[in-house]
């Protein structure tokens, strides 16, 4: 469970870092206002689906490895007062690309951790809030989408 945890705090920086703008998320906590763009790493909103799983194959390609790779649910959202998608969907995409991006560069995620990658496949959920007497309508874009991180095991 250390190689998970040390896998994620390593995407929560990189995402960090890579992303300028963007309020990068360990999970979600419930009490993190839902206001502008978005990453949760490490979150799964379907109920009873895992937000991160790994697998463990003793003999990687015959080097003679312990190689885990962890796959990591997370969830991109664009939550304002705009209730025309396709300027979220634009920025999503653009994040998307950035994340993709940055995870391909020669970055150090820890020393544990050799390789990530973001899986090209997606689901994509719009959300409008009505206006209330209390707050005016909202409406969010999320995408949720995985990261697949290889590490070397303990």
């Amino acid at each position: 469970m250390t190689t998970i945890d040390s896998a994620i705090l390593a995407l929560v920086e990189l995402a960090d870092d890579a992303l300028p703008g963007v309020q990068v998320l360990d999970g979600w906590n419930g009490k993190t206002a839902l206001d502008g763009l978005m990453l949760f790493i490490g979150f799964n909103p379907q109920l009873g689906t895992p937000a991160y799983f790994s697998t463990v194959d003793e003999d990687e390609g015959g080097l003679d490895a312990t190689v885990e790779t962890i796959t990591v649910a997370c969830t991109a959202a664009k939550w304002d007062g705009n209730l025309e998608f396709p300027s979220k969907r634009a920025e999503l995409v653009t994040l998307l690309g950035e994340l993709r991006d940055a995870l391909a560069e020669d970055i150090d995620l820890g020393e544990t951790v050799f390789d990530a990658w973001l899986v090209p496949t997606a689901q994509w959920y719009p959300v409008v809030q009505q206006a209330t007497t209390d707050s005016p309508a909202r409406a969010n874009l999320q995408v949720d989408f995985t990261i697949r991180v290889r590490v070397h095991a303990p």
